[in-house]
């Protein structure tokens, strides 16, 4: 189970776990990333390797998709996430201005 869970709870290349601890720990790993500041550090790490603006809202928004349509395996943790992944789909979306 465990091994279940730390393996595929990235839900990664259609892969999921299937065991309820493994399902667990992807939705909590996906709650963590929508209601906290990690795609802020997130994208100031990939901006670290030379990425623009918008390779970086690219990047994120792959990233914000995946952690609520693919990793949360509750729905009242989705309902509960939803306002914030709104709120960072809105940000991934806006162009820069240039």
């Amino acid at each position: 189970m465990v091994d279940d869970g730390i393996r595929l709870h990235g839900c990664r290349d259609g892969q999921a776990p299937a065991s309820p601890v493994g399902k667990a720990l992807a939705t909590g790993d996906a709650k963590v990333h929508l209601l906290s500041d990690f795609y802020l550090y997130f994208a100031w790490k990939k901006g670290q390797e030379g990425k623009s603006l918008e390779e970086l809202k690219q990047i994120v928004a792959k990233k914000v998709e995946r952690d609520f349509h693919d990793k949360i395996f509750f729905e009242d943790v989705r309902e509960a996430c939803r306002p914030a992944y709104e709120t960072l789909t809105m940000w991934v979306n806006t162009t820069s201005g240039k």
